[in-house]
């Protein structure tokens, strides 16, 4: 009860708001959206990656390919080479020939 001559009532009490921290969550609604943008960022960047790296893969197996096709034709070839010196040298034995009779005509010293 008040007494008479007091004018002043007290103050009403306020309830508290609520949500005392409004402007925290709105901070962390600003940065939760931040983070799903970087997400959504890494996941392409990811998805990319993957695809290179299924393409280094690829290219990988298309050079070890090549690698082993070249050595197989560089065996064989050194395989055919070495079969085919004994004719080199029937070659250059003739053409040898040749040229040391054509020469020796030339300088009139070989009379056939």
């Amino acid at each position: 009860m008040m007494t008479p001559g007091h004018d002043s009532y007290p103050t009403p009490m306020v309830p508290p708001h609520p949500c005392q921290h409004e402007g925290d969550i709105s901070v962390l609604n600003a940065a939760l959206a931040e983070i799903k943008d970087t997400l959504r960022d890494l996941k392409d960047l990811l998805a990319s990656n993957a695809a290179l790296e299924e393409q280094a893969i690829i290219t990988r197996n298309s050079l070890k390919e090549i690698n082993e096709r070249l050595r197989s034709v560089e065996l064989e070839q050194a395989r055919s080479k070495g079969n085919s010196k004994w004719m080199d040298r029937i070659v250059w034995a003739i053409t040898s020939a040749a040229l040391g009779l054509l020469l020796g005509m030339a300088s009139g010293k070989l009379a056939i």
